[in-house]
């Protein structure tokens, strides 16, 4: 297997999105992508000609161009065609005054799309239209200013500044929350309902990106069958308990109508593909299927600042986890309850509540400036209070 080369070179660097994710080539396709580092080859590189540059894949076999279009980028295929998607895009590297930069060709800027692809295809340069070089350790450039500028600027530009915002069964919609700091937030939506997909990515928000799924999630990568009951917003991947459910009045709500086949993966899969980032708070409103959505996660909730989901302390639907099993399962990962609101869909039984956990004092004291001030907000948006404690 071959090698790609780990240090950068007088005349090469890795290239980095504004967003923190990274380009790369991937091997089987020859396509030039962007993930998240330490989940992609450093095989991507910006050779230097001058004020000019031109992106490469490098290994420690040979060196190839990359062409870029409005359709994508991939290793060029025959330096001798001259059209678009064939012959090597040289770039006008273009200076930023934040330290970071622009590529410019063709008439166009360098973009890296929400779903992975880069391509050349943006007239004006906005968000996805910067990169990042990196430093002298290989780290994307930070703002060079004075300390009060460096501050500011590091809360609008520093990718890990930005709220990753997880909502699973995403049809109601993030717009539900967190208004007023759409700026601060990366919205990432899962919704298997092609329809509803479309519709989320069509869907104006003041996000600083939006990353929409069109998948379920659970705990393994497969499909699962989707029961589409009389109300829309009680379908689920599980059956519905009509033994329980029998005595309530809501009962008709749960008759299934039909049933569809859905694809569902995991986000550590998702995330380990580079297609996802790594999650700060999770929204699950699952029906049911929140305890195998949450497995799905992985090690990546040892991470994760909050968690925002619906759960039932019976069982409405066949063989779903309750509260107390998404609650103990949270805590293995330092997330502890902090809320809990009963929802009355029940004649007055306490049978469904929204709850919200966050990291642990313990995990919160040992977070740093970026993830202490992710919670703060978090916190605040929650009407929660700090971890304090009451008594000495």
């Amino acid at each position: 297997m071959q090698r790609p080369p780990t240090a950068e070179s007088e005349n090469s660097t890795r290239v980095y999105t504004k967003h923190g994710t990274v380009l790369y080539v991937d091997r089987t396709t020859g396509e030039l992508r962007h993930g998240h580092p330490g989940s992609v080859l450093p095989n991507a590189r910006l050779k230097f000609q001058g004020e000019h540059g031109l992106i490469v894949c490098a290994t420690d076999a040979d060196t190839r161009p990359i062409a870029c279009s409005a359709e994508g980028s991939s290793l060029s295929t025959d330096l001798h065609e001259s059209h678009a998607w064939s012959t090597p895009t040289l770039f006008d590297v273009l200076p930023l005054e934040t330290g970071q930069v622009a590529f410019k060709a063709r008439g166009l800027f360098l973009c890296a799309e929400a779903d992975g692809r880069i391509t050349l295809s943006r007239p004006e340069r906005r968000d996805w239209e910067t990169f990042a070089l990196p430093d002298g350790n290989g780290f994307p450039r930070r703002v060079p200013s004075d300390r009060q500028a460096r501050s500011t600027a590091a809360r609008d530009e520093d990718p890990r500044r930005k709220l990753v915002v997880v909502d699973v069964g995403a049809a109601g919609g993030l717009q539900q929350g967190w208004s007023g700091v759409e700026k601060d937030v990366i919205a990432v939506l899962f919704e298997p309902n092609p329809q509803k997909a479309d519709e989320l990515r069509r869907l104006q928000s003041g996000f600083a990106d939006k990353i929409v799924i069109e998948s379920a999630l659970g705990d393994r990568i497969g499909v699962h069958m989707l029961n589409l009951t009389r109300e829309i917003s009680c379908s689920s991947l599980l059956k519905p308990n009509h033994e329980f459910l029998g005595r309530y009045s809501i009962a008709p709500a749960f008759d299934v109508m039909s049933c569809v086949i859905v694809n569902t993966t995991t986000y550590h899969h998702l995330y380990s593909s580079g297609k996802v980032p790594l999650p700060d708070v999770v929204k699950i409103d699952v029906q049911g299927f929140e305890f195998e959505a949450l497995k799905g996660f992985g090690p990546l909730l040892e991470k994760c600042l909050a968690v925002q989901l619906e759960a039932h302390l019976y069982p409405i639907y066949k063989n779903q986890k309750l509260f107390h099993e998404l609650t103990r399962l949270l805590g293995s990962f330092g997330l502890v309850l902090r809320r809990i609101a009963p929802i009355d869909h029940f004649d007055g039984d306490l049978v469904e509540v929204d709850a919200l956990y966050t990291a642990s004092s313990e995990r919160a004291a040992a977070l740093d400036e970026q993830d202490g001030w992710k919670l703060s907000r978090v916190l605040k948006e929650w009407g929660l209070p700090s971890q304090s404690r009451q008594f000495q």
